[in-house]
Parts: structure tokens; C-alpha cells; sequence
């Protein structure tokens, strides 16, 4: 590619800006003797008269001469650029023909009467001379270049200059002292010309000549004229520097790649070509640019180390501060980018590209060092995680990279104050995920602290891109063997990056300004998305265990960077509801701490409900004549944290709404004529299976059933009416759920007819004549417009057709109103017409959730099996300890110490040991504790004390005689911690209990704590679910013996957590613990007791229906153990029937087994 090279015009007006020409003895050619220079050639001969050397000739008549030879060709360059050959350029290449040898004549030169005048103005130091051949010779070669009748003579006049004799003549003009740059400006506007020639045909003489054609060229790059300026039209393009740029760019072009690392291998010379690079000429910038670009970084045979040499991070920032280039000083229109644009095209390339670039290949989140075989050994699937979590302190301050220029280069950007190198930093951080921890850690003087400034927003909006950038590849495997999981602080820099300290976020969050509020929360949704991302990947099905731990551990160390949920809820509640973007951002940020991670989520109470009754209240009403609006995003947020709160209120009546929360939440979709939403169509879905108000068995979404006949009903039958009787039927399910379900099931069994039947019909029959007692006929008749719908579209969707026969013949049977007796005459009529589902109707609705996978795979039940395996030591209940070191370890510590090391709570436990001696010694270290808690500097003692004196009350009169029961003694232990903290979300009930009684009542202690915990709201909004698993752990370490297991069993422990357990809402790890617990039961030998008390196998096989893949595994594992464990004979003499035969078509009758459960749960 090459550079576009000057009009003849602009070379005339360049000569006319030059330096006057200082001539040897004292005089000068002054302007009017240039000026009445005229030019009178008409014959090739006048060319030759005028070129012809005499050395008695003065220097002054030589320079006139050779000016007159000037202008001549300036004639003809101009003809030739505009009208194509004339007269003179005839001239001019007879001229030329007679003036250059034959080709087998190598000794002879071209011109030779300008060669031996230019060996004689060496000889005798003519600095005038000396500078203007070279200058004539340049522009001759440029005005023949043209035209490709004078392609043989040039080129042969090429080889006359670069002839070992007359190359040391240009060598000379080349060495001369940087005063004289006139001179060196010629010589190497000669070499320019020379290179590129005919399409660089002697670019091959000139690289032979590299002593001399490559000659201090750094040098000569540092030579700027005194008229240079920023980049601009305006800058001086005669300077030794641009004619050396310009020749190292030809030279690129032109040379082969043997000459050109050459070349470009002098260790000054990339440096000075691109030092202060802003103040050359636009012309040299943009070819510079794409120069390199295509001949050096596309060109696929030029080395790629030869670029590690050339773009350091010194020439890349310099490079980078074209970014600073005037939009008004940009290159003409005909240029196809402008030079920052153009920039930041060549940056991309060098910084981004394996194949052309200098970007070195990483490991994404993995530090370099792990690229060697001797540290990157992976792990087997039973590896301990542990091992490598602890690891990951040796990259706090600082993280080994691969690209180290690149990392040096990124510190010199300044992405918070320009477009384009925020640009940059960004694809560098996306091509080479390592360097965004290195950059973060490095780069600790630019604090986050809150001010409303343009740098301060610029930063805030480049940590918010980073945070954004796609998460890298993670090869969790190497063959068949399990990598570790990266480092966890190089993880944390790209979710929540060491800028964003913890005291500056919430700074943000409660600063004045909303501008500030509003960055620090985009930060934070971009912060959990990340996360959200990052655990998808690592749960995936195929994931290794330790990298699903490793999810685990990036939630806690994210709780440990990110504010308080309560700060969020308090900026929440302070905001405006004039303040839109604002409040949406926030509630989409405490929708995300709610769902994606809720283990962060504070124990501040934010009542998700009044908030959504408000936004419900505030929306038009019904009455307006415009058109219903879509629910708003801070709604959307609203209802996903609903979904997921465990003290959501959808079925109470509130003042300001007429119906309850979920019927105000299903009329606001109806009521909208565009496309329905469908994440609040899947989350009312949730719900109404979670309650069981609609069945879930057949393939159309039974809310869709609804939804489209209340849709289609809207027009005909006033809102109040439909909804108002809607509500009534559904919170009379809520409160008598049992009793619909077993009306349904008597429905369904008396009928001719298979399928699943929602309870909500049965609530509408009985409902029915109730409405017609208390409306007129006319509002009879029209809500039964909607009820001939709702069962039109049921039978439509494969509902029980005989069930919806008899419920459409009961509720017609009961109508005194004609005009409805006859709508909903036609509606039976339908009903008996219809034959099969008509999926097309609720096409549009569709709210299915993706297809649950299947278990079939007899690989994963060999891996689950191997995990139980595993696991059950940990489920065996513990043995006698061998040693009890704790009777006297608790002295010699600090008490806070030895609460935290939970050298107290041990002491509780030894209540329940198996040996009288320590349960004795156990009492009197608990009343010499008493002692010391009366004298202690113990913040927390008194409730401590207590503690201590209420167990040993209760326990000092049974423990010389039997154990103190497991689960008394571990909730004691237990208690110890949560009383060390006051912050925690069981310190309030715990505190109540204890000064409840002096003593406690043992046989009702497990009962006591499910009601309290399970049965009531928590005092803190979304920690109920925490309080939760505190109680099951506590139930399972309690569980040691059978007379644990007989306590649990008449407290009803087992019933309570199975019934719980039934709920298709149930978290995974909530219903893991559950079976855990049932586990343990039936390793101290209660299986029997589960089987003929507690109906276990009917609870595995109701439970089995709504099972995803993991709780299948976990149920087939109980199952086989209780199988395993049971007394045969007594079980089978209590079913009547052997077990074995009991049990074995319970897969075949799922309908029958959920039937038998409910009967026995109620």
C-alpha cells in the first residue's frame, strides 16, 4: 500500500516556503533573480547546455541553471497530472534517452553532467550545490514517475545514484551536522523517491545500501522545523522529520519483510517515529496508521516477536494520544476514518489479536503461573475444595499476567476521560480477562468516593462496562479429570472490583444527589447479574462438586463487598416516586439480592406486600376511559421479590385495594390489550400450584384458562362483579383448602371421564347460589356469561369433562334467573361437544416453564449413589467422644474466645453423654461458669447466665440417672452463639424463650421450636427461611438415639416436616435437610416407626410426582434405606400384605397415593 504523494502545485508552493539558499562566497540568490528566471527550452540540445558542468562556472549561474531545470519539470509534472504527455515531456524523455547508456554499459552513468557536478560540489563543499541536485534529482524522478514511457530511463538513473561512488555522495549529504537541514531534507526526499519508483523496483538497491539509505534516521525523526504545531493542515511538511516518516513508511511498503524487520529492528528508531506523533501532518499520521496496520500487523509472514519489540507500552500510549486529535483538524472528507478512529482500529489489532497482534495467550481468571504443568494439575471429582479456597490470599495485592505490556499499557489510559480508551481498555479486558484484576489491584489512586463530577461519572460508567464484560470461558474439565475452580480474588475484581470498597458504595447510596444514587446503583444490578452468570455456569449439570462450592463461596465473599439489604430498602423507601429511573433501578436491585443470592440479604424487614399494594392502588382506575398501561419495571421487580418472599400476602384484603393481592395483580393483566406478560402470568402459575387452586396435570397451563376467559369476559361483565366473585371463591379455597380438594377427588371419581379437575370449580358451584341470593338477575345473567366461558375454555384444555358437566348442571340447577339458565345451557351443550384440547386457543398465553428434565439416566443414579455413600458418615450420629477436653480447655481462655471456639456449647453436649462421671463433671464446670459470668467484663453475660442456670436447673435432676435429651442439649450449645451476637435473626425469640420458664418442659421442647419457627413469621423480612434451616440442623444433630427419636415422635417432629416438605416451592436445600433427618432417623433404628406412625412410603411416593431429578435421587436413597431398616415382619403384619407387594405398583397408582397422603395428613 502506498502513501499519497504531493501535487505538483503544493511541491512548487513547498519550494517557495524553503529557506533561502546560502551561497559559498558570501552572496545569496536573491528573490528577484529567482523571480525573473525564465524558462526558453525548446530542443533536447538546450537541455543538455544547460545541465552541461564547467567548472569555471560560478555557484550563483549553476543554481540559476538548475532552478531553470526546476521549473521545466514542474511544467511538465503539471502536464502530465492534468492533460496527459505533450511537447515537452517528448522533449524531456529524448532528452533522457541520450543521456542514459546502453544496458550492457554498468560503468557509464545516467546524467552525467548532474552526477559529476554533484561529485564536484562535495569536493569542494558547495552546501549549495550539495543541496539542490539532490532536491532536482527527487523531483525528476517524481515527474517521470508519472508516466510509464520514461519507466526504463528512470530506473537506470535509480542504479546511477545508488552506484557505490555516487552513494557516497548522498552518504555525505546524510552525515552532514543537524544545522543543515536543508541539506539532509534533500538527500532524503532522494531516498524517498529512489524506494518508491516504479512500484519499489529498487527498494532491493536501496536495502544493499543500508549503511547509507538506513543512516541515522532516528536522528533525522528528531528534527522538527521550527514552524510544527499540533496536528493540522497547517503544519510545515518540509522538516527533515516528515521526509524521514515519509521515507520509513515507503520503506515499509515497498521492502520485503527480510528488510523491513531490518529496519525496523534499530532499538531508537520506533521510538523517535513515534515520539509526540500528535504534532506531525494529517497526511503522515493517517498513512502511518494504515501502514502498519496492513503491512505489519496483517501481514501474515512478518514475525510476531519483531511486534513484541516494536509495540512496547511506551509506543503504544503514544499511539493512544491520537485519541486527543481535534474533530475540526480532521483529514479531508475523502478519507474513510478519522485518525482517532483510525487509532483506535490499530490499537484493537495489536492489544486483541493472537494471530496479528502482541496479545500473548491466558488462561482467562487463572493467574500465569498455573500455565506451567508442575501447578496446573488438576483435581480429582473427590478433591477437596478447601485446599484450593485457601490459596487464593496469594493474589490480595497483587496477580501475575502474560501480557505485562499490555497491563503496563492499560495503566497509562485514561478510560474514565475519553470514549475511545475506555473502548480500548474494554476489548483488552474482554480479549485478556487476567488484566482486569491486575489493573484493579495496580490501580489504587483513583478512589470511588461520591462526587458529582464529570471524572468522577466517567469512572462510575467505565466500572459499570467492565462489570458487564462477558464472563470468559471456564474449562471446568481436562480430559477426564476436574480443574480447581480460579482464584477467588481474581473472580471478585471482575464482579465487584477493589475500587468499589464497601464505606464509598454506601456513600453513594446516601448521598444528595440522585445522579450518584443512580450510578451506584447500576454498579450494583451489573455486580449481581455477574454473579447470577457465574453461579448459571457453575451449577450447571455437569459441574465437578468443587465448583459448585465454589459458587457457594463467591455469594459469602460477595455479602462481605456489597451494602447492607437494609441500606438498599432505606434508599428505596427515601426515594420519590416522582423519581422513576431511580425507584425502578432500586427495586430491580432488591429483586436481584431477593432471587439471586438472598444468602446476602439482611435481616431488615421491607414489606414487600404494602409496597405492592400501593403500586397496585396508584394505577388508573377503572372507571378512566384510557387505555390500561403495562405493569411498570418497578412492579416487575415488586412481584419477583414476592415470588420468593416467604411473608408475601397475596390473599389478604387490604383498605385500598378491593380485591386481594393476587386477584388485583390477575384483573391489571386482563385488563391490558397488548401481549400479556409473561413473567407474571408464570409467577401467578407458581403461586396457584403452590396453593393448589388449580391443577397442574394437563398440557395447557391452567392459569391460562383462566386468565383467557377473564380476558374475553371483560366487555360483557363489569369488572366489579367478575373479579369481586373471582376473589370471593378463591379466599374461600385459601381457608378450606382440605375440604374443596376432597370435593374435587369425589368429582373426579364419579365421573365416566379422565382428567385432572381445578378446585376452583367446585368453589364456584358452591359459591354460586350465595351470588344470586344477593345480585339482581340481570347481574346474574351476566356473571354467568363468564362462568359459561371459563367452562367452555376448561373443557377446551382437557380439563374432566364429566366433572364439568355436573358442576355446569349443579350451578344451572340452582339459577332462578332465566336469561343465565339459558347462557349457561349452551355453555353444557359446548361442554358435551367437546372432545379433545384445543391448544391453539390459549396459543398466545402459553406460560409453560421450560420442560423439567427426566430422570432416566442409570449414570446419575451410580453417581448419587457414590454421594450417599459418601456422605452418610456425615449423617451417622456422632459417636462418644474419647476425650473431653473442653471440661477444662474453657478456663484458660477468654470467655469470648471460648464461646466462639465453642468450648461452652461443648460443655452443654457433655449433658447428653453416655457416662455419668462427665454428665456430673459437665454440671459443675456449667455452675462454676455461673460464677465466673457474675465477675466477667463479658458484654452479653446476663443472658448467658441465664442460660447456664435454666439448664442446669432442668438437667441436675435426671442426669445421674439417664442423659439429658440430644436435642435439648444441642439447642443449649446452639443458643450460646446466637446469644453472642445480637444482630442475629434468632437473637429476639431466643431471648423471649428464656424468660419464659426457669426450667424447661423437655417432652415439649422440639414441638415448641416448629411452632415458632415454622408456623409464624420471622421478626426480619426474608430471614424466615434461614431460621428454617437453623431448626432443621439443629433437629438433625439432635437426633443421636431412639430416645431422641421417640421424643420427635411425640411431638409429631417427623408429620410436621414431611407435610412441609410437600410444597412445590420447597428450596432444594430445604428438602435435602428434611430427608437428611429422616435419614438419621432411620440409622438409630425408627424406620419401622416411620413406616407404621409417620406413613413414609406413602409420603416418598406422593412426593416422587413433583420431583425434579436430584430430589428423586434423594427419596430413592430413603426409600432403600427404610426398606433396608424396617422390621419386615411387623410392618407387614401392621399393611396386612407384605412390603415388598405394598409398595411395588406404587408408581402405577400416583393418583391413589396422593389421595391416601392427604386423608392421613388431615
Amino acid at each position: 500500500m502506498g502513501i499519497k504523494r504531493l501535487h505538483f502545485e503544493e511541491m512548487e508552493q513547498e519550494q517557495q516556503t524553503t529557506k533561502r539558499v546560502k551561497i559559498e562566497n558570501g552572496d545569496s540568490l536573491g528573490s528577484q533573480a529567482v523571480d525573473t528566471i525564465t524558462v526558453d527550452i525548446e530542443t533536447p540540445k538546450d537541455l543538455r547546455d544547460l545541465l552541461s558542468f564547467q567548472q569555471d562556472n560560478s555557484t550563483s549561474l549553476r543554481i540559476i541553471d538548475l532552478q531553470r531545470f526546476r521549473l521545466f519539470l514542474y511544467e511538465i509534472g503539471n502536464q502530465l497530472a492534468t492533460r496527459g504527455a505533450s511537447d515537452k515531456t517528448s522533449l524531456l524523455l529524448s532528452f533522457l534517452k541520450t543521456s542514459t547508456p546502453r544496458e550492457d554499459d554498468y560503468d557509464s552513468d545516467s546524467l552525467p553532467d548532474l552526477i559529476q557536478a554533484w561529485s564536484f560540489a562535495s569536493q569542494a563543499n558547495d552546501y549549495a550545490l550539495l543541496t539542490i541536485i539532490p532536491s532536482i534529482l527527487a523531483l525528476l524522478l517524481r515527474t517521470i514517475s508519472v508516466s510509464i514511457d520514461f519507466r526504463s530511463v528512470g530506473n537506470r538513473l535509480c542504479k546511477t545514484i545508488l552506484k557505490k561512488d555516487n552513494a557516497a555522495l548522498l552518504d555525505k549529504g546524510l552525515s552532514a551536522s543537524t544545522s543543515k537541514d536543508q541539506l539532509i531534507a534533500s538527500c532524503l526526499r532522494l531516498l524517498i523517491e529512489l524506494v518508491s519508483f516504479d512500484a519499489g523496483s529498487s527498494a532491493t538497491s536501496v536495502y544493499h545500501q543500508r549503511d547509507i539509505t538506513f543512516k541515522r534516521l532516528d536522528a533525522f525523526l528528531g528534527m522538527r522545523s521550527s514552524g510544527s504545531g499540533t496536528l493540522g493542515k497547517g503544519s510545515n511538511k518540509s522538516s527533515p522529520r516528515s521526509y524521514a516518516f515519509e521515507y520509513i513508511l515507503l520503506s515499509i511498503v515497498h521492502h520485503n519483510v527480510m528488510a523491513k524487520v531490518d529496519l525496523l529492528s534499530h532499538p531508537k528508531l520506533m521510538r523517535a517515529l513515534l515520539q509526540d506523533i500528535a504534532q506531525d501532518s494529517q497526511k503522515l499520521v493517517s498513512d502511518f496508521l494504515n501502514i502498519v496496520k496492513t503491512n505489519i500487523l496483517l501481514d501474515e509472514t512478518f514475525p510476531t516477536i519483531v511486534k513484541y519489540r516494536l509495540f512496547t507500552d511506551v509506543n503504544l500510549k503514544q499511539i493512544a494520544s491520537l485519541f486527543q486529535v481535534s474533530e475540526d483538524l480532521q483529514l479531508e472528507e475523502n478519507r474513510r476514518s478519522s485518525i482517532p478512529d483510525a487509532a483506535l482500529d490499530l490499537l484493537k489489532v495489536v492489544c486483541t489479536s493472537r494471530q496479528h497482534g502482541i496479545l500473548f495467550k491466558q488462561d482467562g481468571w487463572y493467574p500465569s503461573q498455573t500455565h506451567d504443568e508442575s501447578s496446573k494439575r488438576n483435581m480429582s471429582m473427590d478433591c477437596s475444595f478447601r485446599s484450593n479456597n485457601e490459596q487464593t490470599g496469594l493474589y490480595k495485592n497483587r496477580v501475575p499476567v502474560r501480557n505485562t505490556t499490555l497491563a503496563s499499557f492499560l495503566q497509562d489510559l485514561r478510560p474514565w476521560a475519553d470514549a475511545r480508551e475506555q473502548e480500548l481498555a474494554l476489548a483488552i479486558f474482554q480479549a485478556a480477562p487476567e488484566l482486569v484484576a491486575d489493573y484493579f489491584k495496580r490501580k489504587q489512586a483513583f478512589a470511588f468516593d461520591p462526587k458529582l463530577s464529570m471524572t468522577w461519572i466517567g469512572y462510575s460508567a467505565f466500572l459499570f462496562s467492565v462489570i458487564s464484560l462477558p464472563l470468559p470461558a471456564l474449562d471446568m474439565f481436562d480430559g477426564s479429570k476436574a480443574r480447581q475452580p480460579p482464584p477467588m480474588n481474581i473472580v471478585m475484581e471482575s464482579i465487584m472490583p477493589a475500587p468499589l470498597a464497601l464505606k464509598a458504595v454506601k456513600k453513594c447510596l446516601n448521598h444528595s444527589s440522585i445522579l450518584v444514587k443512580f450510578y451506584a446503583t447500576r454498579i450494583l444490578i451489573a455486580s449481581f447479574r455477574k454473579l447470577q452468570d457465574i453461579i448459571s455456569t457453575l451449577n450447571s449439570e455437569d459441574s465437578p462438586p468443587q465448583w459448585k462450592d465454589f459458587s457457594s463461596s463467591i455469594i459469602l465473599e460477595l455479602k462481605q463487598r456489597v451494602p447492607d439489604l437494609h441500606i438498599i430498602t432505606n434508599a428505596f423507601r427515601d426515594c420519590d416516586k416522582q423519581q422513576t429511573i431511580l425507584r425502578d433501578s432500586l427495586a430491580c436491585l432488591l429483586s436481584l439480592y431477593h432471587g439471586v443470592a438472598p444468602e446476602i440479604s439482611d435481616r431488615d424487614k421491607l414489606d414487600i406486600s404494602s409496597y405492592l399494594t400501593d403500586m397496585l392502588h396508584s394505577r388508573p382506575s377503572d372507571s378512566t376511559n384510557s387505555e390500561p398501561l403495562l405493569p411498570s419495571l418497578e412492579m416487575y421487580n415488586l412481584l419477583e421479590m414476592a415470588d420468593v418472599s416467604f411473608e408475601s400476602r397475596w390473599w389478604q384484603k387490604s383498605e385500598e385495594l378491593p380485591f386481594s393481592q393476587f386477584t388485583s395483580v390477575l384483573q391489571m393483566i386482563a385488563r391490558v390489550n397488548s401481549e400479556p406478560p409473561r413473567k407474571i402470568l408464570r409467577l401467578l402459575q407458581n403461586i396457584v400450584e403452590e396453593y393448589n387452586l388449580l391443577q397442574s396435570d394437563q398440557d395447557i397451563p391452567s392459569l391460562s384458562v383462566l386468565f383467557q376467559s377473564c380476558r374475553q369476559s371483560i366487555g360483557d361483565v363489569p369488572i366489579e362483579f367478575l373479579f369481586g366473585f373471582l376473589d370471593n371463591c378463591i379466599l374461600r379455597f385459601v381457608q378450606k383448602p382440605l375440604k374443596y380438594c376432597d370435593l374435587t377427588e369425589k368429582r373426579c371419581e364419579s365421573s365416566h371421564y379422565e382428567g385432572p379437575l381445578s378446585n376452583l370449580f367446585v368453589v364456584i358451584a358452591e359459591q354460586w347460589p350465595f351470588f344470586c341470593d344477593t345480585h339482581s338477575d340481570d347481574e346474574v345473567a351476566t356473571l354467568a356469561r363468564w362462568v359459561s366461558g371459563y367452562l367452555r375454555n376448561a373443557a377446551a384444555a382437557g380439563e374432566n369433562m364429566g366433572a364439568l358437566q355436573a358442576i355446569c348442571h349443579q350451578i344451572q340447577t340452582l339459577t332462578k334467573c332465566s336469561g343465565a339458565v339459558t347462557v349457561l345451557q349452551s355453555a353444557l351443550k359446548d361442554t358435551q361437544t367437546s372432545e379433545s384440547p384445543d391448544t391453539q386457543l390459549f396459543s398466545h398465553a402459553d406460560i409453560s416453564p421450560p420442560a423439567t428434565k427426566q430422570f432416566s439416566s442409570i449414570n446419575e443414579v451410580d453417581l448419587f449413589n457414590k454421594t450417599v455413600t459418601l456422605h452418610e458418615r456425615n449423617l451417622e450420629p456422632p459417636p462418644e467422644p474419647k476425650e473431653y477436653p473442653c471440661l477444662s480447655n474453657w478456663h484458660r481462655k477468654d470467655l469470648a474466645d471460648a464461646i466462639e471456639n465453642f468450648d461452652i456449647g461443648n460443655l452443654f453436649l457433655y449433658l447428653s453423654s453416655e457416662h455419668e462421671e462427665i454428665r456430673l463433671q459437665a454440671i459443675k464446670q456449667l455452675r462454676s461458669l455461673m460464677t465466673n459470668l457474675k465477675s466477667s467484663r463479658y458484654g452479653s453475660w446476663e443472658q448467658l447466665y441465664l442460660l447456664v442456670g435454666i439448664v442446669v436447673q432442668t438437667a441436675e435432676k435426671l442426669i445421674s440417672t439417664e442423659p439429658l435429651v440430644s436435642f435439648a442439649s444441642v439447642v443449649a450449645a446452639r443458643f450460646t452463639l446466637v446469644l453472642a451476637d445480637p444482630l442475629h435473626i434468632l437473637y429476639t425469640k431466643v431471648n423471649e424463650f428464656l424468660n419464659k420458664s426457669p426450667t424447661w418442659n423437655l417432652d415439649k421442647l422440639p414441638s415448641y421450636w416448629i411452632a415458632k419457627i415454622f408456623f409464624l413469621p420471622s421478626d426480619h423480612a426474608e430471614a424466615h427461611h434461614h431460621e428454617v434451616e437453623w431448626l432443621l440442623e439443629a433437629l438433625l444433630q439432635g437426633l443421636r438415639n431412639l430416645s431422641d427419636m421417640d421424643l420427635y415422635r411425640r411431638n409429631s417432629v417427623f408429620e410436621r416436616l414431611m407435610s412441609s416438605a410437600m410444597s412445590p416451592r420447597t428450596s432444594g436445600t430445604y428438602f435435602e435437610k428434611v430427608v437428611q433427618v429422616l435419614y438419621r432417623c432411620t440409622l438409630v433404628g425408627g424406620s419401622t416407626t416411620l413406616v407404621t406412625r409417620c406413613g413414609v412410603m406413602k409420603w416418598i411416593q406422593a412426593r416422587r410426582l413433583s420431583s425434579d431429578v436430584f430430589e428423586e435421587l434423594l427419596l430413592r436413597t430413603l426409600d432403600s434405606k427404610v426398606r433396608e431398616k424396617c422390621d419386615t415382619q411387623r410392618v407387614s403384619h401392621w399393611a396386612g400384605e407384605d412390603l415388598a407387594q405394598r409398595t411395588s405398583g406404587a408408581d402405577h397408582h400416583s393418583e391413589q397415593s396422593v389421595s391416601e397422603y392427604r386423608t392421613l395428613e388431615s
